[in-house]
């Protein structure tokens, strides 16, 4: 159908994708409606569009013989212009399924920009009813979204925020943890989270969502905490001591190397949903820097999955004094 997205957001350059490019000819009226109609998408367009404008398939065809259009899919094409991109091919799948369909998974993380990495395969929800197939790079599921989860974002139809977060997250695999962690830390609340699993509890994926979600909960400060300390005993660095409270800043940091003038604060899953400890941490690390220390933040998530890079940046704060 077409060659698979690169590995990165691509910018709006092409996908690699062979087309013959030639002059096209002049295109009367019709043309130039559906051009300024299908320019707000890209140039994608699909046969039912073009014949709001008179352009009849005929005419489509002749056009894609030429070289001026691009076939897409099945019944969706594009003004050429370049090769294919990774919103090109989203937003051609959407309008292949047309009425109800959302635009789910890596693809809808990758178009709400929660990861630079391009989906290989673009998952589409359709109505149980409705008669599409999956093809080579695209995955049809017949399910029904809750209403709070399907949203209209840069003109397409496509999962909420908080339901692309989660589930294109997991669509993604180990990769994906560190989507959602930062898409908790700018972008959506542990509660959004809980109620998008809540309202899909039994879709595909909601195991693993369920799992990650238990992990956001259950890490905690402490938690986090004790596992940070754990790391630390382990790679024999010494020299620190826990939630020392500093009268001086006002504020009880949670590992202290006084002789490195280093502080090091865990952030829990759980951290992520409480704004106002956000704002207050922020202040105190800010007092802090300013009386010439330095400081380091690490999550659970990166405790977890990254615990050699974790330890090997408090080796190098360390080193430094």
């Amino acid at each position: 159908m077409w060659t698979a997205a690169t590995s990165q957001r691509d910018c709006g350059q092409p996908v690699q994708r062979s087309q013959r490019l030639v002059h096209p000819v002049p295109m009367g009226t019709e043309w130039a409606g559906l051009r300024a109609a299908a320019e707000p998408d890209g140039g994608v367009f699909t046969d039912r569009q073009a014949g709001m404008f008179g352009v009849t398939v005929s005419m489509v065809r002749a056009r894609v013989r030429e070289g001026s259009v691009q076939k897409v899919l099945p019944g969706v094409f594009r003004f050429a212009g370049g090769g294919l991109t990774t919103e090109d091919l989203i937003r051609a799948v959407g309008q292949w399924g047309g009425k109800g369909a959302v635009i789910i998974g890596h693809a809808a993380a990758w178009w709400w920009e929660l990861t630079d990495a391009a989906p290989s395969t673009i998952d589409l929800a359709i109505r149980p009813t409705r008669n599409l197939r999956s093809g080579e790079d695209v995955r049809v599921r017949r399910l029904e979204l809750p209403a709070e989860d399907v949203t209209t974002h840069r003109r397409l139809r496509v999962a909420s925020l908080p339901f692309a977060a989660l589930f294109g997250s997991v669509a993604m695999g180990a990769a994906g943890r560190a989507v959602l962690d930062r898409a908790l830390l700018r972008r959506v609340t542990m509660d959004e989270i809980v109620d998008a699993l809540e309202r899909n509890r039994c879709r595909t994926g909601a195991a693993t969502a369920r799992r990650w979600v238990k992990e956001a909960s259950d890490g905690s400060a402490s938690e986090a905490e004790r596992l940070f300390a754990r790391l630390l005993r382990n790679a024999d660095i010494t020299g620190w001591v826990v939630n020392r409270t500093r009268k001086e800043w006002g504020a009880k940091p949670d590992f202290t190397f006084e002789a490195a003038r280093l502080i090091v604060e865990i952030d829990g899953w759980a951290h992520h949903s409480d704004s106002d400890a956000f704002e207050r941490d922020r202040a105190r690390q800010n007092r802090i820097v300013l009386a010439g220390w330095t400081v380091l933040r690490f999550t659970w998530r990166q405790l977890q999955d990254e615990p050699d890079r974790v330890i090997a940046e408090v080796r190098g704060a360390l080193h430094r004094f």
